[in-house]
């Protein structure tokens, strides 16, 4: 039986808190209590980092949020990069996690927080390519951020698309320029 424990976590936007529902899935034979202990311990982790004066996370931190903070942290790297942003809503989406848009460009970002070993395939690739032409992005170029790393058959994919791939060592050197993480 996999339990569904919905819980509250906090992230930090525009210097407010805001919380959602996090379903827990992983592991999923822990029983509900456990599930919630590690619940809170990570939530209180995550409410410490945001309060810390230099407020930034270690690269090792990129894996233990949710895959909705990588998002955020993602959209945060955008901003500091000179951009517009928004996040899209986390239903029917169709990929784009992240618009990002300046004088010249719209870029759709899709973000991937995988575990190493779990690498993105060209699947992904060609969903975003087809997302990116949705009318209410209208994007000229995207972005295609994981923590992990592409398959070959994904790299082949972007290859001579406007698609850039950024694998976790490139977002890691990202996140580390624009002082969103540290090591």
């Amino acid at each position: 039986m996999i339990f569904r424990l919905p819980t509250l976590i906090c992230s930090q936007m525009a210097g407010t808190y805001r919380f959602f529902e996090v379903k827990i899935w992983e592991p999923f034979f822990l029983e509900p209590e456990k599930k919630a202990k590690e619940l809170s311990t990570r939530m209180h982790k995550i409410i410490k980092l945001k309060n810390d004066k230099k407020n930034l996370l270690s690269a090792r931190d990129c894996l233990e949020i949710t895959p909705f903070e990588f998002e955020e942290m993602i959209e945060d790297l955008f901003k500091k990069m000179g951009y517009e942003t928004e996040l899209t809503s986390r239903i029917g989406d169709y990929g784009i996690d992240v618009i990002a848009r300046n004088n010249k460009d719209v870029i759709a970002i899709q973000v991937k927080r995988y575990s190493k070993g779990n690498n993105v395939g060209n699947q992904e690739v060609q969903k975003l390519l087809g997302a990116m032409q949705l009318r209410s992005v209208k994007a000229n170029k995207a972005v295609l951020v994981t923590t992990s790393d592409f398959t070959i058959q994904a790299t082949e994919q972007a290859k001579e698309t406007p698609i850039e791939l950024w694998d976790g060592k490139y977002v890691s050197h990202m996140l580390k320029k624009y002082e969103i993480i540290e090591y």
